[in-house]
């Protein structure tokens, strides 16, 4: 569901740009949906869990936003868990700050890091 809501927000023109540390099927289809380069996979050897920083696991759960439709800016959505199932209904710790810059930045430095793969 999360890969068809980011490629219908692209469809909307909203810029969407991931970093995955898997490969599944929905991966594929953001990869086929999007331009090509918005989105980085950093599978680990076996092609399920990888890091883009290292020979660990991914845990990093975020998401940055720039701004919403409701005039909302810098925003950071954190969470615990893996935005698959069956973790999208069990218990987990999400968190979402709005109008935060400094915390905004921070994410999005650490994602271009995540991004270049350093």
């Amino acid at each position: 569901r999360m890969a068809d809501g980011f490629l219908a927000a692209a469809a909307r023109g909203v810029d969407v740009r991931l970093v995955i540390g898997s490969d599944f099927a929905a991966v594929r289809s953001l990869q086929a949906g999007l331009p090509a380069g918005h989105v980085i996979t950093c599978p680990g050897p076996d092609g399920l869990a990888g890091s883009c920083h290292g020979e660990g696991i991914n845990h990093n759960k975020f998401i940055t936003f720039s701004r919403l439709l409701d005039g909302t800016r810098d925003v950071v959505v954190q969470s615990s868990a893996n935005f698959t199932q069956p973790q999208l209904v069990q218990a987990n710790h999400l968190l979402v700050f709005r109008n935060h810059a400094a915390l905004h930045a921070v994410h999005r430095a650490y994602w271009d890091d995540l991004a270049r793969q350093q």
